[in-house]
Order: C-alpha cells, then structure tokens, then sequence
C-alpha cells in the first residue's frame, strides 16, 4: 500500500496544533497568549476534528488494500490493535504510576478495566479515561469497531451520504436521551461531548473525502487551481469560522468543522503544497500518536519552565513561541524514542501474529473433509 504525503501531513500538522493548544490551557493559570494567535491557538481543540476526519480517510484507503483477502475484518481488527494498545498501556501504567506518586491517588479496577479494554466511553464519569487526553482513543476503538460494516457502505456518494444523515440524526437523538441520565448536568455534557455518537459523523465525512479521492482524484489530472481554490477555501472557512461567521446549517456547529478540514484534506490530495506537505510536517504525522498521548504530562511537567521563561519578563509574544518551541523540541525527541522502541515493535508484533496465522497447518479434519 503507497503510503500518502498529504495524509501523513495532515496528521501532523492536527498533532503540532493540540500541542500548541493545550501548551497554553493546561497550565493553571493558563499561559497568555500573544493576542495576534489567540483566536488560532484557543481553538486548537478543532484539530482532533482534523484527526478523526484524517483516520477515516486512511482507515478507508488501507481496507481497499485488503482487497482480496479472506479475512479482511480480522486483519484490520489486529492490525488496530497492536497499533494501538502497545503505547496506549505503557501510557496507562506511566499515569497511575505518576497519580499516585504526585497526587496520591489510587485507581479502581473497575476503572483499569475500562481502560483496557477500551470501553471508558461508555460509561457517564468516565468517559476520559485515566491517560490525559485519551478519550479520542476511546472513540476511535469504538469507530473501529464498526468501520468494517461501515466500509461496506463505501459503494456510492449517495450511500455515504446517508450515512452521514444517519449519523447526525443518532447523535442528535443520543443527545436529547443524555439528558434523561441520572447524572450531573456536567457529566451529562461530558458524556455527550466524549461519546462515539457525536463524532461518527465527522468520521463518516472522511469517508467520503476517501471515495471522492478514490473514483475521482487518485491517477488523475487537476488543475492546480482547483487543489489552490480548495485549500484556500478551506483557510477562509476556518477564519470565518474562528469568529462565528461560518453558518452552513448545523444545529451543533462542530459538524462545520469536518466540511472546512475535509476541504482542505482534498485540496492537498489536488495539490500538495510544501507549505503543509514537507519534511517537518511528514516526521510529525509519523510519531503523531506518540506525539497525542506524550504532550499532556509533558506540558504537565514544563509548567515551572513556563513560570520562569514568562517571569522574565519579555513581551508574550515572545514569552508564548519560547514555551512553545521548548515543548516541540521535548515532545518531538521523547515521540521519536516511544516510536522507535514501543510502536514500531508493537506493529511488528501485529504482523507476525497475521504471518503466524496464516501459515497454520490445515487440520487433518478440515482436509479429509474438503477432499
């Protein structure tokens, strides 16, 4: 399977931007932020949006490539796996191990068990799960839990299109029964923003930005202008969408987030520019899972750096890039070794489990039977 420039780019590029995010709003107080990147840098939630939108798409482009094979389905569910779960426990276990020791605080069983068995979504109160920031990995193992059925829809616009509608009216409905919970009205809202429901939709417009790749880009020559007009459209979508100016119909206009990536993730398919698709850009999107679970207890960790970089008292728009470039260059290089030494082995594990499977010996049973 090629791998995709402009995929692994974007994904970087979404991983750079919850760094720059949360390196400004973990801090308690937050860091202030020059007053030129605040409307940008406060609203760096959006990139998670850019992920799901991004996984969907790369989802979709890998299942074609199992194209043929007899068990597909179980394929991608161990291949997600051992994507996943390596990192994701060694984070599991450096958090308790670090809530214990700096803010003696025990977790259950109950809720280690959620954890591992990545179903903390499902539950009102837990819906984080104990690894800062790993909700998003509870909801995507909930999406891969159904992606193969959904990949089955992949047949038509008009098909995905359906989908999508399906899924805004589930998530809708989801909403109002969230509300019916015996819970706090913050954990209802909790509940609701972390839920797998709320965000299918957004996973389904990557699937269809996958299909318009599919039958209508891939192989094929465009006019820069139409990659150009896009990712430009996309920039100015995101501007107006930055101040409140971005209306396309949606009572949740989280949704408008996904059509303005979803542009833009076309647009660079047209014509990838260096300004997103580069060197610095592809080693990111490479070690951006590390990157994801790595950055908060780093920023954690950082704040007295912070304290004192801003206690010099330079102006913020110095103070804010310097807290932000230490942060890169500790998350970068700590991302790099995760990678190297615990993704990269648990992918290779995956691999061999399938090489392993496939080349079992036929029960003598089995084959008396086919003769």
């Amino acid at each position: 399977m090629r791998r995709l420039d402009f995929v692994d780019s974007l994904r970087g590029i979404a991983a750079l931007y919850v760094v720059a995010f949360h390196t400004a709003l973990i801090p308690n107080p937050a860091l202030a932020v020059p007053h030129w990147a605040q409307e940008v840098v406060l609203n760096g939630g959006t990139a998670v949006t850019l992920f799901f939108v991004v996984s969907a798409f790369s989802l979709c482009h890998t299942m074609r490539s199992r194209d043929g094979k007899t068990r597909p389905a179980r394929e991608f569910y161990v291949r997600r796996l051992f994507r996943i779960a390596p990192l994701f426990y060694a984070m599991l276990a450096l958090t308790a191990s670090r809530d214990v020791l700096t803010f003696g605080a025990w977790h259950s069983a109950w809720s280690w068990a959620k954890c591992l068995f990545f179903i903390f979504n499902f539950f009102p109160g837990s819906e984080t799960g104990i690894v800062w920031a790993s909700w998003t990995i509870g909801v995507e193992m909930a999406f891969y839990a159904i992606f193969p059925l959904l990949f089955a829809q992949c047949t038509s616009l008009s098909s995905l299109a359906a989908l999508a509608f399906a899924a805004l009216l589930a998530a809708a409905g989801f909403g109002e029964l969230v509300l019916h919970l015996p819970v706090t009205s913050e954990v209802q809202a909790s509940f609701f923003q972390f839920s797998v429901l709320r965000h299918l939709p957004v996973f389904i417009v990557g699937m269809m930005c996958w299909f318009i790749y599919d039958r209508y880009v891939e192989g094929r020559e465009y006019a820069k202008s139409i990659g150009a007009a896009l990712i430009l459209g996309s920039l100015w979508a995101y501007y107006a969408y930055l101040h409140g100016a971005l209306n396309l119909g949606f009572p949740d206009i989280y949704y408008q987030q996904a059509l303005l990536y979803s542009a833009l993730l076309i647009g660079l398919a047209i014509l990838p520019s260096p300004i997103f698709v580069n060197r610095v850009t592809l080693l990111a999107g490479r070690i951006s899972y590390s990157i994801y679970l790595l950055h908060p207890p780093i920023v954690f960790f950082l704040i007295p750096v912070y304290r004192r970089i801003y206690g010099l008292g330079l102006p913020v728009s110095v103070s804010f890039p310097l807290c932000l470039g230490v942060t890169l260059g500790v998350v970068t290089l700590a991302a790099m070794l995760t990678y190297r030494w615990i993704e990269l082995p648990g992918m290779a594990l995956g691999k061999r489990f399938l090489a392993r499977g496939r080349a079992a010996p036929v029960p003598i049973v089995a084959a008396e039977n086919s003769v």
